[in-house]
């Protein structure tokens, strides 16, 4: 457990299923086309989709929902990805739906847990969507009420933490470290164009994260806007490594840099000399680390509790459903 290197990945963060999801699934009733009742599309639609009509798309406890209840932006997504989503977004709903106690008795630790989420991806330059900031929104709620139930049975939770942090001291000193974005391609003329576009040495992370989902060639970091984390020697090689800790200013790097046959832009975010992290800079990731499997057997038990009381359907595909 060295340099912590959180990296929020959106598309993860829609394709998570709550444990338990499989069961859900195995349950789902299968599709009944003729007994739908059909909705005309609302003027929120997309304009090629105007005139034609839609089954409903799925159903809790008999009530039927159409498209226009999902956010506008995503109403008309294609048939696949949008099931994908209703998975994601109804087992999150369902369950939160079930637990509005906890929720107001957990209100603080939970608006506190979506800020640090929220603050730490405006550091990052990314701008959360409406259906991501839903999602995140669903999912940090969930696992913090998790967590909070989860610890109240653990009354020698504090003393675990002091043993674990002492039992792996020697996971928790580092060595220098450069947290950065970057963006990348394998063609150094375009390369080049893009720092020219980008402007100035002190251009904002967010004009940074924007390019870099734009042209970079880094399939795994251009979705979170470029960012990679902390980088070492280690990790990054020496030369590399090098070349970006002798800038001692943070923001972007005023020239391309070479590494093999790839071109890098940088974004600098912070510079860290080598030390040891303290107990009170990682008990929050010692304590979700040692409540994690009390966490996903509270969440799967509480979810298989409440799919067992409740009556879900998922229909087919939204281009299935659809007839002129």
């Amino acid at each position: 457990m060295k340099i912590g290197q959180k990296n929020i990945l959106f598309l993860g963060i829609i394709m998570v299923f709550i444990l338990g999801c499989s069961d859900y699934k195995e349950k789902q009733s299968e599709t009944n086309k003729s007994v739908m009742d059909k909705n005309k599309i609302s003027n929120g639609l997309s304009k090629e989709l105007e005139g034609e009509v839609i089954a409903p798309l799925y159903s809790i406890d008999g009530k039927k929902y159409s498209v226009e209840t999902l956010p506008k932006m995503y109403q008309d997504i294609p048939g696949k990805k949008r099931k994908l989503f209703l998975d994601t977004y109804l087992n999150y709903k369902l369950t939160l739906d079930r637990l509005v106690k906890e929720q107001v008795v957990y209100k603080n630790e939970i608006d506190s847990n979506i800020k640090k989420e929220l603050d730490f991806l405006n550091y990052k330059g990314v701008e959360l969507d409406e259906l991501l900031d839903i999602v995140l929104r669903q999912k940090t709620t969930l696992e913090t009420i998790a967590l909070e139930e989860s610890a109240k049975l653990k009354p020698t939770l504090q003393k675990e933490i002091n043993n674990f942090y002492e039992s792996h001291k020697q996971d928790y000193h580092y060595p220098d470290n450069i947290e950065i974005s970057f963006i990348t391609s394998k063609d150094e003329n375009k390369t080049q164009k893009i720092l020219n576009e980008l402007g100035s040495a002190n251009v904002s992370v967010k004009r940074f994260a924007t390019f870099a989902k734009k042209y970079s060639s880094d399939i795994r970091t251009k979705i979170d806007g470029g960012y990679v984390g902390f980088l070492t020697e280690k990790e990054g090689g020496k030369d590399f490594f090098s070349q970006l800790w002798t800038y001692s200013k943070k923001g972007l790097v005023d020239k391309v840099i070479r590494e093999g046959e790839v071109f890098y832009i940088i974004y600098i975010h912070d510079k860290k000399s080598a030390g040891m992290s303290q107990l009170k800079d990682v008990e929050s990731d010692i304590r979700e680390h040692i409540l994690r499997k009390d966490k996903n057997k509270w969440i799967r038990l509480r979810y298989n509790d409440l799919i067992e009381k409740t009556k879900v359907e998922i229909y087919d595909s939204f281009e299935e459903n659809l007839t002129l």
